[in-house]
């Protein structure tokens, strides 16, 4: 049972723990395709909201996870440095915002396109920062297409 297990966004938080294990390149494809401005000032938002409802004690164990994921994938030669960064940002923003907004669960089920959408509406930081969940889930699901990625 992960450090994390107990929470309501968990299976989420394991989702992209996998999606980054098994599918590096879109995952980096994801960061690359969905950074923009909005996601520093989203980051420390949810980095604020994570740490002062001290859930910092999950922050620790996912961070190693997803690092060690990425460090294998260059390691193995399926990612350079910087599609490295790009993966692990994707998904470590993903999961911050999974451990600090319990309520981010509504935003998972909604296209890339509507997310964005709402982005723009409503910057909620889990908005912004589930860009990339929606871009890999899409992906994933065969919807959009990898730009930029050859399985």
């Amino acid at each position: 049972m992960s450090e994390w297990s107990h929470l309501l966004n968990a299976k989420h938080i394991d989702w992209i723990i996998q999606s980054l294990k098994y599918n590096p390149k879109v995952r980096s494809a994801a960061g690359e395709a969905t950074w923009d401005t909005e996601w520093d000032s989203a980051k420390d938002a949810a980095m604020n909201d994570a740490f002062d409802i001290e859930r910092d004690s999950m922050v620790d164990p996912i961070m190693e996870i997803t690092t060690d994921i990425v460090n294998e994938s260059q390691k193995l030669g399926e990612l350079d440095e910087d599609s490295c960064d790009r993966a692990w940002d994707a998904a470590w923003n993903a999961i911050l915002a999974l451990v600090a907004y319990d309520d981010c669960e509504k935003y998972l089920d909604v296209s890339y396109e509507e997310l964005l959408s709402q982005t723009n509406l409503d910057p909620h930081p889990a908005c912004v920062l589930l860009l990339p969940y929606a871009y890999v889930k899409e992906c994933i699901m065969g919807i959009k297409e990898h730009f930029g990625v050859e399985e």
